[in-house]
């Protein structure tokens, strides 16, 4: 699936059903730490022992495979190809090669994707190993992350979504009548973060000499990389997020204060007029340079909602009555389109379609609102066109789009009411 729609949550009315078995693993063990008289934040960051155990890393193997993607890296090997027996040998394997200091990242098979804007984005998918041991470093330094990064960073963590991020803009532009979108995006900045930096701003953090060398060794790669970390690692977004939380976030908030939303590298500043949205940019271009980062300056100069449609995430934000409405937008149908094509290279194309049709319109719920008849109908065409004629009726499609925006409206209830509780005690 497209960026848009296969790293955000696909449920995002329903959250805590998503929460990840660490949260509330790591919750206990802090409960522990404190009942015996330890800090709270000495319990945030984990060994290396308790990452490459064993027990957590199968745990680690057996989620992935159920839900990450299944293409295999150089050696062609995937998730189904591993019995039991040899689950247990190669993850035995990898503990003792990373508590030995030995591990090394496979090199990697590199696969351009089109991006729905243009141009190509290149994962790197290296051998299953290296993407389990990945996924438990994230899973073990979320909680620490969690903690660190700013609030209104909503990329990659668990309760932040693309939805709590709209519920978010459509408050505060309403309470502070700030209807101007300054909107950019940092460009290539998988490609651009330099790992020296990145490994800098852990060391704030993190003490362990071993931990900080194995997330060296993952960011490096096989290839030893100074610039750019990997797309498709697992700790990768996190690692972006790190960098971008010192690059961006304090920066911005010690030098500007005004309210914006950051997800991943997709930024939005709200503004009380077009000079304020002009100097916050220009302000960021300058911040994000000394980092050797760059914003992408495709989406122009800032746009007042009631006056103009502001493109965001996939979707098409205006204000109308003193209320942000939405729309699919063009990034969204290029998205579908591209997710609909890569589902033509999987062993069982009709399930893989059903998925990124599911998937699509749980994400875009806020937008069924508007022209609610006509998408039923676009979303079979699309589907049609490129060889799924057996996805769901116009009445299925119809429901589902029901269901996913009232989904959102409860969601969006949801977040105002535990606002206006917090506001008044």
């Amino acid at each position: 699936m497209s960026a848009y729609f296969r790293c955000k949550n696909k449920l995002p009315g329903d959250p805590a059903r998503h929460l990840p078995a660490y949260f509330y693993r790591q919750r206990r063990r802090q409960q522990r730490a404190r009942s015996a008289g330890h800090t709270q934040d000495s319990t945030l960051v984990p060994t290396v022992a308790e990452i490459v155990d064993s027990e957590n890393l199968i745990r680690v193997f057996y989620d992935l495979k159920r839900r990450a993607g299944q293409a295999p890296g150089l050696d062609c090997i995937t998730y189904d190809s591993l019995g039991c027996r040899e689950v247990g040998h190669n993850i035995r394997a990898l503990a003792e090669a990373v508590k030995e200091g030995l591990y090394r990242p496979s090199p990697a098979r590199r696969v351009p994707i089109p991006k729905t804007s243009g141009g190509y984005r290149v994962l790197a998918l290296r051998n299953i190993s290296d993407r389990v041991l990945s996924s438990a470093i994230n899973e073990a330094l979320c909680p620490l992350w969690k903690g660190v990064f700013h609030p209104r960073s909503m990329g990659f963590q668990p309760l932040k979504s693309v939805w709590k991020l709209l519920v978010d803009l459509e408050i505060e532009a309403a309470e502070e009548e700030r209807w101007v979108l300054a909107v950019d995006d940092v460009k290539n900045a998988f490609d651009n973060v330099n790992i020296d930096d990145v490994l800098n701003d852990h060391r704030k953090y993190i003490a362990e000499a071993s931990l900080l060398s194995l997330i060296e060794v993952v960011l490096r790669g096989s290839e030893g990389k100074r610039i750019g970390i990997d797309q498709g690692s697992a700790y990768s977004p996190t690692a972006l997020n790190v960098r971008l939380h010192h690059a961006h976030d304090l920066g911005l908030s010690q030098g500007h204060h005004l309210p914006w939303y950051r997800y991943a590298d997709n930024i939005v500043y709200l503004c009380q007029d077009m000079s304020e949205g002009d100097r916050v940019l220009s302000y960021v271009k300058d911040l994000l340079e000394e980092a050797g980062l760059h914003l992408k300056g495709k989406d122009g100069a800032p746009k007042d909602l009631r006056k103009r449609k502001v493109e965001f995430l996939g979707f098409k934000l205006h204000a109308r009555n003193g209320l942000v409405r939405y729309e699919c937008g063009p990034g969204a149908w290029q998205g579908l389109r591209q997710d609909l094509i890569e589902a033509h290279e999987v062993e069982d194309p009709p399930a893989r379609a059903e998925q990124v049709v599911t998937g699509w319109i749980e994400y875009l719920g806020p937008a069924f609102e508007n022209r609610a008849e006509e998408l039923p109908a676009q979303i079979r065409g699309v589907a049609s066109n490129l060889g799924f004629r057996e996805v769901d009726t116009y009445t299925g499609i119809q429901k589902r789009c029901n269901r996913a925006l009232e989904r959102w409206r409860m969601y969006r209830k949801g977040i105002r009411r535990r606002k206006g509780e917090l506001t008044s005690q």
